[in-house]
């Protein structure tokens, strides 16, 4: 890439306005030079559009800027090209009618009489996304009414099960389901939320800046509030014992890192983000009042906010304590030790984004109306988000009544399979496929998972055989390439799988698993200086196995955090009574 500014036309950027009309007329009678300057050959290619996005959201950190190693930072691109929306992944759960490039959601046809319109309509170049900070801090409220916009509905929150926290299962859908609602008794609550139509996690990008959070509330007859989490005090700040959607990282003293200070990074805590065509759920336990009064009316909201307020509130009002001159620290070294004061009031107020909302009650007299997704589908997003958990007996329990509600899609049958291979059943998984591929023979997803049944069957032949027919549809699927590299690796046919692996790596040149299975194959083959030249690669890409050290002293001291890293857990209400609540 070569950066430098592109030729002016005369009078371009003039104040005064009669030249600043002069120049935009040349620019229309004559558009050739800001043509050239502004649209290269490879972004007028259909498929190249959505790459040429890739080169500044798909980033990585290294041994010059933080004096470690290598490491990812965030990677919405690949989370779009391993997507459904993309039209590359032959895996994903949900496999919109058409694919997408990034500018059809991010550059969105906006009403135009500017020269050269389409119709009267040009795109956008607002680049609607996710940013609500910047606009609140420069004054946009049209570029900020833009964003909240785009941002609601791109997520969706559905109060789906409930019932006795100790039960096998959960009773499902809540609004019509007969579940019984004691006082004095307790009662878990599950909530899914869900992407839609969002080709990338959710949030993506510097997830570690962002705060976006569930909020659960429960009110009885009365009014009474008897479980609130996710509630935002007064300050802005948020209940720290609320679910968030964000990534927790640290560095080498277990210090959180929440001022952009990304080379000091050593360990991620956890990241909680949803896949793209995916779903996640939050578990909610409460004890009801024995003086309840029945219906109980639960609401539930997600919430979004760039930046998160701590970061917000450090940017214009952060200080170092200078009261305390041992505590120090290197900027060349990967920790912050100081000690820092968050004093006045000249950060602007970064108002959080409703993105959806749901509303349930529960008990005599309730009154409720169903969502307007197809039953069949809300069952399948609880199964999605109980897989992503690894609770795969509920994930299973989820995906049989979805092949009840709707028999004739060889996809419910298809998520039993995932769920029994991730309890290490493949017998079972077999059976499921061999059902889903009877409703649908030539069914992708049905010979992708078919092939890892015979995969961890040894029968290494039958799978490159299924496997190879998925590559031929979804040639840019890198999980697949890396599959039948594995899989001729071991069949001994080295060129074979040398083929598959630098198939990956035409997609992704830092794919960790290519690197190995090219370091392997060329071992096979005798190739010692194109084995060591992977090798090399496969351990500069890896990720560090002691990292997990640097995260102990932060979960010690930090219970809430320490129980969101748990793919399973449950949350309780927060000291919302003493919040100024």
């Amino acid at each position: 890439y070569v950066l430098a500014p592109p030729p002016r036309y005369p009078w371009e950027g003039d104040s005064n306005p009669l030249l600043q009309s002069l120049s935009r007329f040349l620019i229309r009678v004559k558009p050739a030079p800001h043509r050239y300057a502004m649209l290269k050959p490879f972004q007028r290619a259909p498929h190249l559009q959505s790459e040429f996005c890739s080169a500044c959201h798909k980033v990585s950190l290294s041994e010059p800027f933080d004096n470690y190693r290598w490491f990812r930072g965030f990677d919405t691109w690949d989370e779009y090209q391993d997507s459904g929306v993309s039209g590359f992944s032959a895996r994903s759960f949900y496999q919109p009618a058409h694919p997408m490039e990034c500018a059809d959601c991010h550059m969105p046809m906006v009403a135009s009489q500017d020269f050269g319109n389409i119709a009267g309509f040009v795109h956008s170049h607002r680049f609607p996304a996710a940013n609500t900070a910047l606009p609140t801090v420069k004054g946009c409220p049209e570029q900020l009414a833009i964003t909240r916009k785009f941002l609601q509905g791109t997520v969706t929150v559905d109060l789906f099960a409930a019932g006795d926290p100790n039960a096998t299962v959960m009773q499902a859908p809540m609004e019509s389901a007969p579940i019984t609602v004691r006082p004095g008794h307790k009662l878990r609550v599950d909530l899914v939320v869900r992407t839609r139509g969002v080709g990338h996690a959710f949030p993506s990008g510097t997830t570690d800046a962002v705060e976006t959070w569930t909020e659960f509330k429960a009110t009885d007859a009365r009014g009474r509030i008897i479980f609130w989490s996710g509630f935002t005090r007064p300050d802005g700040t948020v209940d720290p014992t609320a679910h968030f959607f964000h990534t927790v990282l640290v560095d080498q003293h277990g210090n959180k890192i929440d001022k952009r200070n990304a080379w000091q990074r050593r360990a991620t805590v956890y990241n909680e983000a949803i896949p793209p065509g995916a779903a996640k759920v939050v578990r909610y336990r409460m004890d009801i009042p024995k003086d309840a009064k029945l219906p109980l009316t639960l609401e539930a909201h997600l919430w979004y906010r760039k930046f998160d307020s701590y970061f917000n509130r450090f940017s214009f009002d952060g200080h170092v304590d200078t009261r305390d001159p041992q505590a120090l620290t290197r900027y060349d070294k990967g920790w912050d030790d100081r000690p820092w004061r968050i004093d006045g009031d000249k950060h602007p107020d970064i108002a959080a984004v409703a993105i959806s909302s749901a509303r349930v009650q529960l008990g005599p007299g309730a009154h409720n109306q169903a969502p307007p997704w197809p039953l069949w589908q809300r069952y399948n997003d609880y199964g999605i988000g109980m897989l992503l958990a690894t609770d795969y007996r509920l994930a299973d329990w989820a995906w049989e009544a979805v092949t009840k509600l709707n028999p004739g899609d060889a996809d419910g049958y298809v998520n039993r399979a995932r769920a029994a291979l991730g309890e290490g059943s493949d017998a079972e998984a077999r059976q499921w496929l061999e059902r889903a591929l009877k409703l649908d023979p030539t069914f992708y997803k049905a010979h992708y998972f078919m092939g890892l049944v015979d995969k961890n069957a040894g029968r290494y032949e039958d799978a490159a055989r299924e496997l190879e027919s998925v590559a031929a549809r979804f040639p840019e699927d890198r999980v697949v390439h890396n599959v039948l590299g594995r899989l001729y690796l071991l069949l001994g046919q080295y060129d074979q799988a040398i083929a598959h692996y630098h198939r990956v790596l035409d997609i992704d040149p830092q794919d960790m698993t290519a690197h190995q299975g090219l370091m392997l194959s060329y071992d096979g083959k005798g190739d010692d200086r194109m084995a060591r030249e992977h090798e090399a690669r496969f351990l500069r890409f890896r990720p560090e196995e002691t990292e997990t050290q640097y995260n102990e002293p932060y979960l010690l001291a930090h219970p809430h955090e320490n129980v969101e890293a748990q793919p399973i857990h449950e949350h309780i209400s927060g000291d919302w009574q003493h919040a100024g609540h």
